[in-house]
């Protein structure tokens, strides 16, 4: 019975957080899962401290669906860089109010994340050369194999 008490409690308190964090407004559905929609919403929260979670949660959900597309390119750059504004922001804002090694482990959990970003990008891009070269390997091995000759081994 207690537990349920305590899980009651915890639940009314994210839901009045959450009301808090939206400015007691139930936050709108997206238009038809545009991702536009993700960009804007930022756009409005970015220059209020309180909202910068939530504007740093809509611009990487609009940086993940804006992803491959050509006509949002330029949009995304400027989510990419406000994003990392946004970051620095919130960062710096919960820095001042911390003791000197909260803000060291802040920094460090930053730094951690930027460099597994980095590691990330570079692998992605790893494997995007060698699926291309799995590629012309395999058209190599099919044109060597339609023009009626056995692939030579080196």
């Amino acid at each position: 019975m207690l537990y349920i008490v305590r899980m009651y409690r915890t639940f009314t308190i994210i839901v009045l957080l959450f009301l808090v964090a939206c400015g007691g407004r139930a936050p709108e559905a997206p238009a038809a899962a545009d991702p536009r929609h993700h960009f804007t919403e930022a756009e409005k929260l970015r220059g209020q401290p309180e909202h910068l979670p939530l504007a740093i949660w809509h611009y990487e959900r609009f940086l993940d669906a804006a992803a491959g597309d050509s006509d949002l390119a330029q949009d995304a750059e400027v989510a990419r860089m406000q994003l990392e504004l946004c970051r620095e922001r919130y960062l710096n804002r919960h820095e001042t109010g911390a003791s000197a090694s909260e803000a060291a482990s802040v920094q460090a959990l930053t730094t951690r994340i930027r460099l597994l970003e980095e590691r990330t990008r570079q692998l992605g891009g790893w494997i995007g050369r060698l699926e291309r070269e799995n590629r012309e390997l395999r058209q190599a091995l099919l044109s060597t194999q339609q023009g009626g000759g056995q692939p030579t081994g080196k």
